[in-house]
C-alpha cells in the first residue's frame, strides 16, 4: 500500500492548482475531485479498521456523496493536499502496527452475526 500512496503522491503532487481543476477528459471528473475522493475514502478506513477517528469527514459531502461539479465551494487544492498527507500518514502508521491475527478480526462494517457466519463457512468449507 505504501508504494501505491507514493505513486499517487507523485501523480497528484506534480499538478498545479490550475491543472487539478481540469477534467481528466471532456465531461469527466476533475483531478481535484478524484484526489479528494481517494482522501475521503482513506480517511473512512481509519475508524473502519479501528485505527482512529477520521480527520476530514467533511470531505464526504464534497467528494463522495455528491458527483463532481454538483456543488460550489469544495475544498481547495492546498486543502486536499494537506488532508491527503495527514490521512495517509495516519493510515500508514496504523496499518504498520497491524500484525497477523489483527487482519483476521472483525471490522466495524461487518455485524457480529455476519462475521460469525463467515467464520463458520471458513471452518467447514463445502467444496
Amino acid at each position: 500500500m505504501e508504494g501505491q500512496i507514493e505513486r499517487a503522491d507523485k501523480l497528484f503532487g506534480g499538478f498545479s492548482s490550475e491543472e487539478v481543476v481540469r477534467e481528466i477528459a471532456p465531461g469527466r471528473n476533475r483531478l481535484l475531485y478524484l484526489w479528494g475522493h481517494l482522501t475521503a475514502t482513506h480517511d473512512a478506513m481509519l475508524p473502519l479498521l479501528g485505527l482512529g477517528d477520521r480527520s476530514h469527514p467533511e470531505f464526504d459531502d464534497a467528494f463522495v456523496s455528491n458527483p463532481d461539479k454538483s456543488r460550489a465551494g469544495i475544498p481547495s487544492h492546498e486543502q486536499v493536499r494537506q488532508a491527503w498527507n495527514v490521512v495517509n500518514t495516519d493510515l500508514w502508521k496504523g496499518l504498520k502496527k497491524c500484525r497477523g491475527p489483527t487482519w483476521l478480526q472483525r471490522h466495524s462494517a461487518v455485524s457480529e452475526e455476519d462475521f460469525a457466519k463467515m467464520l463458520r463457512a471458513i471452518a467447514s468449507p463445502s467444496y
